[in-house]
């Protein structure tokens, strides 16, 4: 029995390693020689309708055909999701950013496999939606739609976070509890939980197993396949079919399989900071479990959980946001109950049960109001871009640190207080000036910085 099972994990880790490489060399070759399945010059596309989002008079529809295409249109449409729609206009390169480190929107879209937008000048339905995967979610965001919470059900049940204010957004990030606004493993692990606890109680048979994942593959689809949605959902089928089939798998190592699989049917997925936050943050929380199984309390256990997610989380928002806030750890402790207890579940017995409308707004407003509250209190740190070295450094002593902890060894913590230290205060050891030519419109302005952070000098604001 040993040696079979051993026989198991080393194929399943030859297959894995050999895997990666493929996918790794696909990756590498597509990042670099991206194409379209469209030609720039096309003026007539026919798809069918996946997304919908209103902004007064625009209407931003994404359609699929050979690829998903954004369509910008500002006729008055009456369309639904799965229908079929022919777009007349014209094909348009999606922007990029023009000055180095911000938001790269195109990047983003590759990440959805939307390689152009089109401005159309007319929008014709061919023919009305017949899928009854579509009816229900037509059906659905109809409900959704005359709630008073609307946009909060957008995000709970939907995972579409548009419908909520930018402001309340950049709030809730900077709080570091966006997390909570996506739906992601938290929410994955609460459903499956919910629906598994009642069909135990009316069979005992395996089919309960396949029910769960039906439901939780007609959800992913329900949430547009976002990323931690399809981690989540992946993650739970083949850990049942480990245990099922006794396969004995570690949770990381299958973790890394459907990275890999996700990777190698899209590889611009790499582009998605949600697709990484998700995936680095599981693989620390999986790998570094027995530190939260260390104690019982459950407040001490959440809070452990938002330590492990924060460290693991900080290169890759320093990176792209350029600040982190050290009351995240603290904050979560508050939310995730508050969330992943009470408002999430609320929200799909709102959908059906009118008369609760009233305590869920009450709940919403606490929820925002206490956000608010929170955020005069946030401990920020400002810190400049990291470069791959200094990214592997932080991802040793983050690694090193969390294996101290495990053995309850709380004194290393002060190494990431040392290394967050050295790194907001690079700039007064660097004893080069180095000028930076920013893209203002019109105009040349350059930024020079003196050695040893004694200043800055802006030269033209366009």
């Amino acid at each position: 029995m040993y040696i079979q099972k051993l026989k198991i994990t080393l194929n399943f880790n030859l297959f894995l390693t050999l895997l990666l490489i493929i996918t790794s060399i696909k990756v590498i070759y597509e990042v670099n020689n991206i194409e379209s399945k469209y030609d720039i010059n096309t003026k007539k596309i026919i798809g069918i309708v996946t997304n919908i989002e209103k902004y007064d008079d625009l209407f931003i529809l994404t359609i699929k055909s050979n690829e998903n295409l954004l369509v910008y249109s500002y006729n008055k449409l009456d369309v639904d999701l799965g229908d079929t729609i022919e777009v007349c206009g014209s094909l348009k390169y999606l922007e990029v950013n023009t000055n180095f480190n911000l938001f790269n929107y195109r990047n983003y879209m590759l990440s959805k496999n939307i390689h152009y937008k089109m401005n159309a000048k007319t929008v014709n339905i061919i023919k009305k939606n017949t899928n009854i995967l579509y009816k229900i979610k037509n059906y659905l965001i109809r409900i959704i739609d005359k709630k008073s919470g609307s946009e909060y059900l957008h995000t709970f049940i939907l995972g579409n976070n548009k419908y909520l204010n930018s402001n309340i957004i950049k709030m809730y990030r900077e709080n570091g509890i966006s997390h909570l606004f996506s739906v992601s493993g938290m929410h994955i692990v609460l459903l499956s939980s919910v629906i598994y606890f009642v069909l135990n109680k009316i069979t005992k048979a395996n089919i309960k197993y396949v029910i769960v994942i039906i439901f939780l593959l007609f959800y992913m689809f329900l949430t547009s396949f976002t990323p931690s949605v399809i981690r989540s959902t992946l993650l739970y089928i083949f850990i049942t079919i480990s245990k099922k089939f006794n396969l004995k798998l570690s949770t990381s190592k299958i973790l890394l399989l459907i990275m890999i699989i996700v990777l190698f049917i899209n590889p611009y997925n790499i582009y998605n900071n949600g697709f990484i936050l998700s995936y680095v943050i599981s693989f620390y929380l999986i790998n570094f479990n027995r530190i939260i199984n260390n104690f019982n309390n459950y407040f001490v256990k959440i809070l452990i959980t938002s330590l492990i997610a924060f460290f693991a989380s900080i290169p890759i928002l320093i990176n792209n946001y350029f600040s982190i806030n050290l009351m995240t750890v603290f904050n979560n402790l508050i939310f995730v109950p508050f969330i992943s207890m009470v408002i999430f579940p609320l929200s799909f017995f709102v959908l059906f049960i009118p008369k609760l409308d009233f305590i869920y707004n009450i709940l919403l407003n606490l929820l925002e109001n206490l956000s608010l509250f929170i955020f005069k209190f946030k401990i920020e740190i400002i810190l400049c871009k990291m470069n791959l070295p200094a990214i592997v450094l932080y991802y040793l002593i983050i690694t090193f640190v969390l294996f101290k902890l495990f053995k309850k060894k709380y004194q290393y913590l002060i190494l990431i207080i040392i290394l967050l230290f050295i790194h907001k205060n690079i700039n007064y050891i660097k004893n080069n000036p180095y000028i930076t030519f920013l893209d203002v419109g019109q105009g040349d302005c350059a930024l020079i910085h003196l050695p040893y952070n004694k200043g800055d000098i802006l030269i033209d604001t366009g």
